[in-house]
């Protein structure tokens, strides 16, 4: 019974985690050094960019600080990678992760017209708690699958006499 409950609040974890997702925000913006930008409660801004090559890949990234009013909450580094065998970019994302929001910045290459960083951002609310949710979630399901370690209580047998029946004769012939 109490792992059901804890299964149905793991649920309700997960659709108020859900439900977030109406609030997501996002901006992308070319930055040069000491450009900033503004996405909800963030402020964030280009500290530098630049390239570096090594035998695997080539790779561009930018540096970011990202500013909670006049506070530096992180420094976040997202980058782009081209691998030497394939010539397959990748893109290598930063996130700066809360119990409230996620934030998650792409470096998305650089503008052909002045050779800068363009930096996606994405703000989505409430994503730890779909992850909270699930877990909640499993750990319900594993304390309802428990079995009950109470001892059941047998019910009382009673031994009841039946009157007793003539026996009929059995008939000749069957």
């Amino acid at each position: 019974r109490y792992g059901g409950y804890i299964v149905h609040f793991g649920i309700v974890l997960i659709f108020i985690g859900i439900g977030g997702q109406a609030f997501n925000q996002s901006h992308e913006q070319t930055m040069s050094y000491k450009e900033s930008f503004v996405l909800g409660p963030y402020r964030v801004e280009c500290e530098d960019f630049s390239q570096d090559s090594n035998p695997n890949y080539d790779t561009e990234f930018a540096l970011l600080n990202v500013y909670r009013g006049d506070r530096l909450v992180t420094k976040l580094s997202p980058e782009l990678r081209v691998y030497a065998a394939t010539q397959q970019p990748s893109t290598i994302v930063a996130n700066h992760s809360t119990l409230i929001e996620d934030l998650y910045v792409i470096y998305a290459g650089k503008d052909p017209a002045t050779g800068q960083p363009v930096i996606k951002a994405f703000l989505n609310p409430l994503v730890a708690w779909i992850w909270i949710g699930l877990i909640v979630t499993i750990i319900g399901t594993g304390i309802a699958l428990v079995p009950n370690m109470s001892a059941a209580i047998a019910a009382q047998r009673h031994h009841a006499t039946l009157p007793a029946e003539p026996v009929a004769a059995g008939r000749a012939g069957n």
